[in-house]
């Protein structure tokens, strides 16, 4: 199943599958926080951390190995995904 949440210029989606469970941070890049898509992924990822998205996937049984994270980055058309 899937969850999502939205806020201005950032969704985040929690997606379980049997085995695995997917954080996926979306972030639109701005010139005036961020130098490159790179550091916009980079903030997507420590988002996630910060937030600590993945305690409830722990408290429901997911191990660490088991949680997948990304973040990804928009400028136009153009898009970065880092994990």
């Amino acid at each position: 199943y899937c969850i999502q949440f939205n806020f201005p210029l950032t969704t985040h989606f929690l997606t379980i599958t049997k085995n695995n469970a997917y954080i996926i941070e979306f972030k639109v890049f701005k010139a005036s926080k961020e130098k490159t898509l790179e550091d916009t992924v980079a903030n997507a990822l420590i988002q996630i951390e910060e937030k600590q998205y993945e305690t409830s996937l722990i408290a429901n049984g997911f191990a660490p190995g088991q949680i997948r994270k990304y973040g990804f980055a928009f400028h136009g058309k153009t898009c970065l995904i880092g994990k």
